[in-house]
């Protein structure tokens, strides 16, 4: 059985959740899985990891920092790549 630790880093997660399931094997396991992440998961939403240049991330980092202040609001460089890649997935 992996420990916490070696989960998070084999799946590059930040946090580990317990899942209480009676029987997690057999038949019916994935099934319980899925019952279980159902009520837990923004299916709408994926969260990966991404490697990009330190310099591209400073750029990103500009453009947060302009839609802040124009918005008023704190913007992320995870919420202006996200974006980005949404427009451009959008228009391919």
């Amino acid at each position: 059985m992996l420990t916490e630790q070696e989960i998070k880093q084999a799946l590059h997660a930040s946090r580990v959740a317990p899942m209480p399931m009676a029987v997690p094997h057999g038949p019916f396991g994935w099934e319980h899985l899925s019952q279980f992440l159902g009520g837990r998961l923004d299916m709408s939403k994926v969260v990966k990891s991404l490697e990009i240049p330190a310099e591209t991330w400073q750029k990103l980092e500009k453009i947060a920092d302009e839609a802040s202040r124009i918005q008023s609001r704190p913007v992320s460089v995870s919420d202006v790549a996200a974006a980005i890649l949404r427009q451009y997935a959008e228009s391919y």
